[in-house]
């Protein structure tokens, strides 16, 4: 009788193992990096899906995502332009006769690195050449000669500042960012069953697919296999992004960038080449707009890219614009 249950408890032990080792994401050697394009799908060359927009989706989350969403720094990369906003008011001064102010519409960046569009017919957006920078009076520090510019914004913007673009027409559904960018395609049963939507609460989120989504936009100086621009071509949120954007995270790229640009590249390698579990969504808080959750971390040495050893976070010197190379244009 013994020899039988020893036998039933071995097999037992023998499928648990066998289990893990299949349920186990592939790993390398000690010093090979696992394939990071070896898992996933992408949809390059195929037509953007049908997809659940966000007025849509605020119906039904109108009071918690839709108060918060108005504010959230997402939604705001772009919007409209209103005459009291400190850019206005800004680009008005500088340039007096005022022509340029009043067909500006529409500001992207941040509060305080700006520039300006405008609505051409259909979904053209052309942008203004030339950056705005604030200082923290509100005042003018450099701004360039004004001129209208549609094919710099769908060649260089577009990927990260609108919504389900066409890479044939480089065309685009929405101006701005809509729900579908991070949490791609949504059937309509997802309302009874919160753990089939990619980044709900019950959902287990793959730490190579937040890294993808996340990824799409800010591991910025990527590129396209497909197109050549500087963002994925067809992504939907859910793909591999890395079968179609390329990007250079050696050792030398990463110490050439300001801090937050290596911790992001830094963070994503470590999740598609060395199995991290940790993700940006580990930390980051998307829609409620705080990183708290990081000070629960352990600290390691990926710590040290923005936290200086023996240095308070007071007293670290952040760069003093967010913007990057592929940002800039005449």
């Amino acid at each position: 009788m013994r020899w039988k249950v020893w036998l039933f408890t071995s097999a037992a032990i023998g499928v648990a193992i066998l289990s893990l080792l299949i349920a186990r994401p592939m790993t390398a050697g000690a010093n090979e990096p696992l394939d990071y394009q070896a898992w996933g799908e992408d949809h390059v060359g195929q037509e953007i899906p049908e997809y659940t927009t966000g007025t849509e989706c605020l119906f039904c989350h109108r009071d918690y995502v839709a108060p918060r969403w108005k504010k959230n720094a997402h939604n705001r990369t772009m919007r409209e332009a209103e005459p009291t906003d400190p850019a206005m008011i800004a680009l008005t001064q500088v340039t007096p006769n005022g022509d340029v102010a009043k067909e500006a519409q529409i500001l992207l960046g941040s509060k305080d690195h700006v520039r300006f569009m405008k609505k051409l017919p259909g979904y053209g957006v052309a942008a203004l050449s030339g950056e705005l920078f604030l200082a923290a009076d509100n005042k003018i520090r450099s701004v360039e000669d004004a001129g209208w510019h549609q094919e710099t914004f769908n060649q260089k913007c577009a990927g990260c500042h609108a919504t389900a673009i066409d890479t044939e027409t480089v065309t685009f559904g929405t101006t701005g960012l809509d729900c579908y960018v991070c949490h791609g395609i949504l059937e309509l049963e997802h309302a009874n069953d919160t753990t089939t939507t990619l980044f709900a609460k019950k959902h287990q989120d793959d730490p190579r697919v937040v890294t993808s989504v996340c990824g799409q936009c800010h591991l910025r100086g990527g590129t396209s296999t497909a197109t050549g621009r500087p963002y994925p071509t067809v992504f939907v949120a859910g793909d591999n992004l890395f079968k179609d954007f390329q990007v250079d995270w050696s050792d030398p790229a990463l110490a050439s960038m300001d801090m937050v640009d290596r911790h992001i590249f830094e963070n994503a390698r470590d999740v598609m080449t060395r199995s991290s579990t940790t993700s940006c969504t580990t930390c980051h808080s998307i829609h409620g707009e705080s990183s708290e959750k990081h000070q629960s971390l352990d600290q390691d040495q990926s710590c040290e890219v923005c936290h200086a050893p023996g240095k308070p976070l007071s007293e670290v010197d952040w760069p003093k614009s967010r913007s990057s190379k592929t940002c800039r244009f005449p």
